[in-house]
């Protein structure tokens, strides 16, 4: 299923592929017609369109084989082993020719006007931070700097209390593990091994990877530039929430009557729910933000008091079942307050699309090259 949740994009190996494939570069008029897009006088070449589309189709088809590995050993764990059959079928989905080539075109337009906004504001990169930049996303740690922190607790009130049942639901967090780090030499092995591979499988050179990476750079640098993070609260008003998806209204009015007659919420969420990721912790969504989930689910779960349980909710997932369990002024957590940072930024590039003069070919379609070749694994 689609999560309600927002995809939050997070500087890992996959996110710098996806938001800073390939390089672009500065082209005089008479050249625009060998061109995919434009920004300004700046413009994205097809070769640099065709890598970078290598590049995203290599990194995806990785994914996927990881999934199926993951997938294949999940065999006693029926309900895993459906949400990553779930992933592995979205995967497919983005490896068509018309979502890589869009996904790909917009990150490169993005990473356009990333850069202008750096040269405008004097914002460099110099190697040694790119080539640190690097290291780190190898697994190379400084070692300095504290892990993710972790969700704050609550006290449970005593209508919360009697919600909560045997099913595991619990306000506690759950505390992200201390990265572990690598040693010079184990980092130097994966990155040449990377490289390598890379290459064979995609045509793909160290300079368009080291590339990317610096683009990840200068997204960071601009981001801390033009968000003004005093805007953003660090304390806000949160929920939590748990809910129980299904495919259709006569399925969620099935799911309230079995509520009314007394059946837990979190057996009818491990029976019947769709959603995979919640089906076995009772449905337990955990404490959330406005702006983190689909707008139709988040104004339902704001308006709901605690115990009280909505009228199925339709959203591009289904129809939802909601329980609130929790209403509190909360502070976020540092992963949580990264992503209204996230939005905030994507907002502001937003706008520089309707203000940057993006230009883009309307045959691009018909250019998308299908390197490396992708063969889906049959499911059950």
């Amino acid at each position: 299923m689609k999560s309600i949740f927002r995809i939050i994009v997070t500087f890992s190996l996959l996110a710098s592929f996806i938001t800073a494939c390939g390089e672009s570069s500065v082209q005089t008029p008479t050249e625009v017609s060998a061109q995919f897009a434009s920004v300004g006088t700046d413009f994205i070449t097809q070769k640099s369109f065709e890598e970078a589309t290598r590049y995203f189709r290599f990194t995806l088809i990785n994914q996927y084989q990881q999934i199926v590995l993951l997938a294949n050993a999940a065999t006693n764990s029926p309900a895993l082993q459906e949400s990553y059959f779930k992933k592995l079928d979205q995967l497919a989905a983005s490896l068509q020719p018309a979502a890589v080539g869009q996904s790909v075109l917009n990150s490169m337009i993005n990473n356009l006007l990333i850069r202008q906004e750096a040269k405008r504001r004097n914002i460099t990169v110099s190697p040694a931070e790119l080539d640190a930049f690097i290291k780190e996303q190898f697994g190379l740690y400084s070692g300095q700097g504290a892990g993710p922190s972790p969700l704050p607790t609550s006290t449970l009130n005593p209508t919360q209390a009697a919600l909560v049942d045997s099913q595991g639901l619990t306000s506690q967090a759950v505390i992200a593990a201390t990265p572990t780090s690598i040693s010079e030499t184990d980092f130097s092995t994966k990155y040449a091994e990377y490289i390598k591979q890379a290459n064979d499988q995609a045509e793909i050179s160290e300079a368009t990877i080291r590339y990317s990476f610096e683009s990840n750079l200068f997204r960071r640098k601009v981001m801390d530039a033009v968000v003004d993070r005093t805007s953003i609260p660090r304390v806000q008003e949160q929920v939590w929430a748990r809910h129980i998806l299904v495919a259709d209204q006569e399925s969620a009015l099935k799911v309230i009557a079995r509520l009314k007659a007394g059946e837990k919420f979190s057996n009818i969420a491990a029976d019947v729910s769709i959603d995979t990721s919640t089906a076995l912790q009772g449905g337990d969504l955990g404490w959330f933000s406005k702006g983190d989930t689909l707008p139709e689910f988040e104004a339902e779960a704001f308006r709901l008091q605690i115990g009280e349980i909505s009228a199925p909710i339709k959203t591009s997932s289904g129809y939802h079942v909601i329980q609130v369990l929790g209403h509190e002024i909360r502070p976020l957590s540092d992963s949580q307050y990264q992503s209204k940072v996230n939005q905030s930024f994507n907002d502001w590039l937003d706008g520089q699309w309707k203000n940057g003069a993006v230009r883009i070919r309307s045959d691009w379609q018909s250019l998308v090259p299908m390197l490396p070749a992708f063969t889906p694994v049959p499911l059950p």
